[in-house]
């Protein structure tokens, strides 16, 4: 009787130890889109992955994944001129850092003078131009990004993300390039 305390708290401490020191991982989903004059295409559609100490921080988690996503999305527009993605969107199964799963593998195409296998700046002009606005010389677009997947990860039906407001495609020009 005398052991039973020492050994239940000793246990409780076990327990709470072990609980802090395990890693959880939760995912948001994220499609990068366009729209403009009432019309929308989603470019491709990946997920982010986020972990987080145990399962009373999984809010924590799918913080991080948003993260990835967010930091994927605006390091590859920011390098859009590279016609790359960034190496920011690479997948990562060792440590905890977080990480964008399904975006490298995603076939979205590689325009001419590509850098990288996708190219970001190709995939969003020819889905203007090619698919949304085959009627239109010059169009504007806003770029973004829907995401969901749980508290923390955004809302599906809404661009959480504007990454561009007003980005000005001459379709023309990419027509004429025989680009579509």
């Amino acid at each position: 009787m005398k052991w039973t305390i020492p050994l239940l708290v000793a246990a409780a401490l076990a327990a709470s130890l072990a609980d802090a020191v395990a890693r959880e991982w939760r995912s948001c989903e994220a499609s990068v889109v366009i729209l403009g004059h009432d019309r929308s295409k989603s470019i491709w559609t990946f997920e982010g992955r986020g972990s987080c100490r145990n399962k009373r921080h999984l809010d924590d988690c799918r913080k991080a994944a948003r993260g990835a996503i967010e930091f994927c999305i605006r390091d590859s527009w920011r390098l859009r001129w590279q016609r790359r993605l960034s190496g920011g969107c690479a997948s990562s199964t060792s440590g905890n850092r977080a990480s964008v799963n399904g975006i490298l593998g995603t076939p979205f195409g590689r325009g001419p003078g590509a850098q990288g296998q996708q190219d970001f700046k190709w995939a969003i002009e020819r889905a203007t131009c090619c698919q949304l606005f085959r009627d239109r010389d010059q169009v504007t677009v806003t770029v973004g990004v829907k995401s969901g997947g749980g508290k923390g990860c955004g809302g599906p039906n809404v661009i959480d993300l504007a990454v561009e407001g007003a980005y000005a495609v001459n379709c023309r020009r990419f027509r004429e390039r025989n680009r579509c």
